[in-house]
């Protein structure tokens, strides 16, 4: 078949009257659209760079699926399409839902489906081995406890039958249960990278992954694909889903801070290895050594500055720190192969994977601190009141390594998701492109999808006279919550609850603990995700109708809140903050160090390094917003509690007012105004009953 034939075969599945509609699904212009620029990059004979936002209710997901399966199925000699995304949530969507649907369309083409699979990482899997070990162990300690230990027997047997018929994964218990039995951590129960394989649905996975000619996998796995074993060594084409994550998760990669603290708990975990040679003493007394003269350096220095970077004017002290570290690697080496060799004879428990994993990002960091260059910056970092010194390793252009990455496996590459451009004045490809170092490559396609039919969406907004949320305590440089603010916050949220369902989206579980003691003082019923928590832990609560309020920090990406039978059940999301990013202070000097090195101007730079702290928050509130609107028929109500978020009609609104999905701005042109007296003011916006929907 030609290429021709991949375009009509699309057109006779997306069209209006077409097989996505005979099989029950909608017809939606703007995914037409989607699936059509999708096999234009698949019909492109070399290079293809596409880059395509499509916020909820495009249906994105079988805007790719099915024409990469079209695709396949009339090529058969095509390598392997690779499709990664960031979150469980999509990647059980598109295995369980989109995937099955997306066969029946190729079916219904009259073709035969490729074979698909999905990819994920070991720790992911069930270790059998490891789980009889710690069940074994807990049922010893436990043996009074007739209730636990039949628990612990069922958890057992859910294992064995998931890894000898099933998945192998462990997260399909936590999908269905929520939460491990007591004292059980996924460390304890998963297969460690370099350890005996003792789960028979890990090898049929990575069987199925190896011979799939459609393969969905995480951002993770991708980004590290030279490491995974077994991984495609080449791809017909890689699609990029929730492509927002990608430049964070590349800077994670690269950025690391290691603690001398850290150093020193690891050098004590050698005895749960039984390791007791004596160079683990010597390091020891080397590593004090060390860092009473860095901290000697610091205090002659003044004691003020928070970091000591290699682009400043203490370049040579630390160059001069370099053969310290490469001794202190040479010994942690030796230390990793002596709890190598125990690995090998003994079953390990939470704590010593833990301890592994430190150990290798350890190792990690000292190598990159000790082999710095133009674009690795290292440091030594002193991150709290009473100046513990971190080695600190910072690459600026970090995110434009995804290229590199990604180029080693094909030429043709698609980026998208619902929040993928931002604010910058310029071209927009040409921004996001620079951001992943794809700067030098053509954009072959572009193009930014919003649906025009798509749910109902009203705003409240908070009275200019509230006051911030916050105020910055310099004495221990730490933010500190307004009392004001947490009071009219509680009150907007108890407003909120009166019409149903509500969730609230924080920016710290701080700020979450405190607006519980709140709402608990006010009657509200509340769950609140405390640190440490799951999130999914808190949902069955609130799904079953046991409280009226779900306070999260991290539920602004990736959360489907329904009913059993896939209804609407949240009536209000609350915002309470505008969400900022973290600020990391070693970071942007970095950034600006590396950005003044090739000659910007000053005043370039500081707008650069503005734009891209709005563009993250202007990204993170569009998931926030999002995660009202699941379906065509919800109808949403957004409050916002932080007085920073502007009015339409603000000659400040942009770019705040970006995140906004453009259907719903007359909406927002009209919002309530929740006052300072805990009413909504209608004379400003519309009626109550128009905002309650």
């Amino acid at each position: 078949m030609t290429n021709i034939n991949l375009a009509e075969l699309i057109h006779t599945a997306f069209n209006p009257h077409g097989t996505v509609v005979s099989l029950g699904g909608r017809y939606v212009k703007e995914q037409y659209q989607y699936a059509q620029a999708v096999g234009e990059s698949l019909m492109r004979p070399n290079d293809a760079l596409a880059i395509i936002e499509a916020e909820t209710g495009v249906g994105k997901s079988l805007g790719y699926l099915i024409p990469c399966l079209i695709f396949l199925s009339i090529n058969s000699e095509a390598n392997q399409i690779i499709i990664s995304t960031f979150t469980r949530l999509l990647q059980k969507q598109i295995m369980h839902k989109d995937m099955p649907f997306a066969i029946q369309v190729v079916e219904q083409l009259g073709l035969t489906p490729a074979s698909c699979a999905y990819r994920m990482g070991r720790q992911a899997f069930f270790c059998l081995e490891r789980m009889e070990y710690t069940i074994e162990k807990l049922k010893a300690k436990h043996a009074l406890n007739d209730a636990y230990c039949e628990q612990l027997d069922e958890f057992l047997a859910f294992a064995v039958d998931s890894c000898t018929n099933g998945t192998g994964l462990w997260l399909d218990w936590l999908e269905e249960y929520y939460t491990f039995p007591d004292h059980v951590n996924s460390r304890d129960i998963c297969l460690l990278y370099d350890g005996r394989i003792s789960n028979d649905a890990y090898i049929r996975h990575i069987n199925q992954a190896a011979s799939a000619r459609l393969l969905l996998t995480n951002h993770a796995t991708l980004i590290g694909h030279d490491t995974v074993t077994d991984f495609s060594e080449s791809a017909y084409m890689i699609i990029a889903d929730e492509a927002h994550h990608l430049d964070r998760l590349m800077a994670e990669r690269s950025n690391k801070i290691l603690p001398f603290a850290r150093i020193n708990h690891l050098l004590g975990c050698a005895r749960d290895f039984r390791v007791g040679a004596p160079y683990i003493r010597e390091t020891r007394q080397f590593l004090n050594h060390w860092m009473e003269s860095v901290i000697q350096y610091d205090k002659s220095n003044g004691s003020y500055q928070d970091f000591y970077v290699s682009s400043g004017g203490h370049k040579q002290w630390l160059s001069d720190q370099i053969d310290f570290v490469a001794h202190l690697e040479a010994n942690l080496r030796h230390l990793e192969k002596d709890c190598r060799d125990y690995q090998k004879n003994n079953s390990l428990d939470h704590l010593q994977v833990e301890c592994l994993e430190q150990l290798d990002e350890a190792l990690i960091t000292l190598a990159h601190w000790r082999s710095s260059n133009d674009y690795l910056y290292r440091a030594v970092l002193f991150s709290d009141n009473v100046r513990n010194p971190s080695l600190a390793v910072v690459n600026p252009i970090a995110s434009r390594l995804f290229a590199y990455t990604v180029k080693r496996l094909t030429s043709r590459i698609m980026i998208t998701s619902a929040t993928l451009f931002d604010n910058r004045p310029d071209d927009k490809a040409i921004a996001v492109a620079g951001d992943l170092g794809f700067s030098h490559e053509s954009v072959t396609c572009l193009l930014k999808l919003t649906p025009s039919v798509y749910g109902e969406m009203r705003f409240v907004l908070p009275s200019k006279d509230v006051s911030v949320p916050t105020s910055y305590d310099r004495d221990n440089r730490c933010n500190r919550f307004n009392q004001y603010w947490l009071k009219y916050t509680t009150a907007m949220i108890r407003e909120a609850v009166k019409t149903g369902p509500t969730l609230v989206l924080t920016y710290s579980f701080e700020e979450s603990r405190l607006l519980r003691e709140y709402l608990v003082g006010m009657g509200v019923r509340c769950i609140t995700q405390d640190a440490g928590t799951r999130l999914m832990e808190c949902l069955p609560e609130f799904l079953n109708g046991g409280c009226d309020v779900l306070i999260t920090p991290s539920g602004w990406d990736g959360l489907n809140i329904r009913t059993l039978d896939n209804r609407q059940l949240l009536q209000n999301v609350v915002i309470t903050r505008i969400p900022n990013p973290p600020k990391n202070e070693l970071e942007e000097y970095v950034a600006r160090e590396y950005m003044l090195s090739k000659n910007m101007p000053p005043h370039i730079v500081d707008n650069i390094l503005w734009l891209k702290q709005n563009n993250y928050c202007v990204r993170v509130l569009k998931q926030g917003i999002g995660r009202g609107i699941r379906s065509p028929e919800d109808r949403i109500v957004i409050w916002f509690a932080d007085p920073r978020m502007p009015y339409y009609n603000s000659p400040k609104a942009k770019p705040l007012i970006n995140a906004i999905p453009l259907r719903f701005l007359d909406n927002y042109a009209q919002a309530a105004i929740f006052n300072s007296n805990g009413e909504i003011d209608a004379s400003m916006a519309m009626d109550h009953d128009a905002v309650v929907l």
